[in-house]
């Protein structure tokens, strides 16, 4: 990857669900973090961003209703500020567990017990933890790290919530090391065997239904060096049909000679969607884009779609309008998802296109806009067609 797509990847990448190879990575890089002490092995994989509160400004949507402006101007930001932020977040990830903290939590003991019924549950067996230690991240929050393996990315990973046990994350490394060939199983059968396995492990109960199956996917995956024929179902909780991407949280799995063989379960999410009212018609989002596409193009536009979706406010059209070449400095932006029409916009190009520069993407490349559907406002968007 040149440094052009490092950047590109950096400031206008859309947030997108993780294959399981990256959760691997995460996971294991964090938990090497605490046992070796090493610096920065979290920094280029952490996805936490300062949110900043929004002002009072509001703008009419309708006759009657007056709803407050979502946008606000991002703040620029440079590459130095970034990593003096980043300091101050090794700081919190490095401040001890005072007991006072501990005084709602389960015990080191209980915490074992409650990892060993996970592991009987998944038809373990002749497992022993050899390190177990509570493990403070990036947001504060705190965590029972749980590890069968004497080595990092060796043996069996568990992460408990430490006031009531409820299973976080798990992930069997050893799984990671050798070919798997799935059995052929109907998509139905997959989902019921994730059905089952989440209602036993008590991460969703039988008659919740705040969670719902939203994406089953069969991976064919190299994940250290070594194919993996595996599925992936991911929960979620969706709004009037609309799938909240942060709610998301997934299993990966294979079956071999009827055996479940379990690689990643993680657990629910504490992330709360606050849903946004519809008002804004598809012709009007439309209508928007087109403007603003029109600003940057001079290009024929040969089709224009619109679709409703749940999508995280990002820079990218914002930058696109403040640049006109790449520079180093970055944007933050609210973290905050919102109930958007996704407008794509196409054109009709007589040649294949080959540069990757900021002034090509901006004039050539098609794009997706996120039109707020309560305020109007263009809140961001993403590139719509790959650099060939």
């Amino acid at each position: 990857m040149n440094e052009f797509d490092e950047k590109i990847k950096k400031v206008m990448k859309k947030e997108i669900q993780k294959p399981f190879s990256y959760e691997y990575a995460i996971k294991n890089a964090f938990y090497r973090k605490e046992k070796n002490k090493h610096k920065n092995l979290f920094l280029k994989i952490a996805t936490t961003m300062v949110c900043f509160m929004m002002g009072c400004t509001v703008v009419m949507a309708s006759s009657y209703i007056i709803y407050e402006k979502i946008w606000k101007e991002p703040i620029k930001f440079s590459q130095e500020e970034e990593q003096e932020y980043w300091k101050e977040q090794e700081k919190i990830i490095k401040e001890n567990i005072v007991d006072e903290e501990k005084l709602s939590f389960i015990t080191e003991e209980e915490a074992i017990e409650q990892a060993n019924v996970i592991l009987n549950k998944l038809d373990y067996e002749n497992q022993s933890f050899k390190s177990i230690e509570l493990i403070r991240d990036y947001n504060k929050n705190i965590h029972y790290v749980l590890s069968t393996g004497s080595e990092v990315g060796q043996g069996i990973l568990i992460h408990l919530n430490p006031i009531n046990g409820e299973l976080e994350y798990f992930c069997d490394n050893e799984v990671g090391k050798e070919s798997i060939k799935c059995d052929e199983i109907a998509e139905d059968e997959i989902k019921e065997i994730a059905n089952r396995t989440y209602a036993e492990l008590g991460i969703i109960h039988e008659n919740d239904n705040n969670y719902q199956i939203v994406e089953v996917q069969r991976q064919f995956e190299a994940i250290n060096g070594v194919m993996h024929d595996m599925w992936q179902v991911s929960y979620g909780k969706t709004y009037d049909g609309l799938i909240d991407r942060d709610s998301m949280f997934s299993t990966c799995f294979s079956v071999i000679n009827g055996k479940k063989i379990f690689y990643i379960i993680k657990g629910k999410t504490d992330f709360t969607f606050n849903s946004n009212e519809i008002v804004l018609s598809e012709e009007s989002a439309k209508e928007i884009a087109i403007k603003k596409e029109e600003q940057f193009s001079n290009l024929d536009i040969s089709e224009v779609n619109a679709k409703l979706s749940i999508e995280k406010m990002n820079s990218f059209i914002y930058y696109l309008e403040n640049n006109s070449e790449y520079t180093d400095e970055l944007y933050k932006v609210n973290d905050i998802s919102r109930i958007v029409w996704v407008v794509e916009v196409k054109h009709d190009k007589k040649e294949r296109i080959t540069k990757t520069d900021l002034k090509t993407i901006k004039e050539l490349y098609n794009k997706k806009y996120y039109i707020d559907a309560s305020t109007g406002e263009i809140i961001g968007g993403e590139q719509a067609e790959l650099f060939q």
